[in-house]
């Protein structure tokens, strides 16, 4: 890199012409005030007729990503419906807005979801008791799952360095 105004005289280290530069990296938990249940906002190219749905999550807290995201038709006096009975349906991550999950092929009808959330290296499935979506859900609507993520990756110093006060330093 070369500062303005050198002439691009100076020529960055590194045999390609790049600089390498280090960097610390620490997640910190994301916590919610009023203790906000993980939420979903319907994006806006949804179309309800057609099965197409996007699904941004909104208050997802801990030091958590969301790894995968299903769909289902919720089926009525039935939380815990058996295998045969719930078709869960996979969604995507779409390549131009990171954070959104879609899918073309969503069931009509109120709809549940169950997710996967990964804290550091293990992953858990959440599945929302009831409908999260009404069957008239709407672009742009928010709904809340009744799901609480606040998950913490553990801090352990296998490989890292660790400071003073044990938390994990990494490089």
């Amino acid at each position: 890199m070369t500062n303005h105004g050198s002439g691009g005289d100076e020529r960055p280290a590194g045999q390609d012409g790049n600089a390498a530069v280090d960097v610390d990296f620490r997640r910190i938990p994301c916590a919610y005030r009023d203790d906000k249940n993980l939420s979903v906002k319907v994006e806006e190219g949804s179309v309800r007729s057609r099965g197409r749905l996007g699904l941004r999550f909104l208050f997802q807290g801990g030091q958590t990503d969301i790894a995968a995201v299903e769909v289902a038709q919720a089926v009525d006096g039935a939380s815990d419906a058996a295998p045969s009975q719930t078709t869960w349906r996979y969604m995507t991550r779409s390549e131009g807005s990171p954070g959104v999950w879609l899918t073309s092929r969503a069931p009509p009808g109120p709809l549940r979801l169950r997710i996967v959330i990964t804290a550091g290296s293990g992953g858990k499935w959440l599945r929302s008791d009831g409908a999260v979506l009404p069957a008239d859900w709407v672009p742009g609507g928010v709904y809340d799952t009744g799901l609480r993520v606040a998950d913490v990756a553990a801090s352990t110093c296998g490989g890292a360095s660790c400071d003073e006060d044990g938390d994990e330093e990494l490089r």
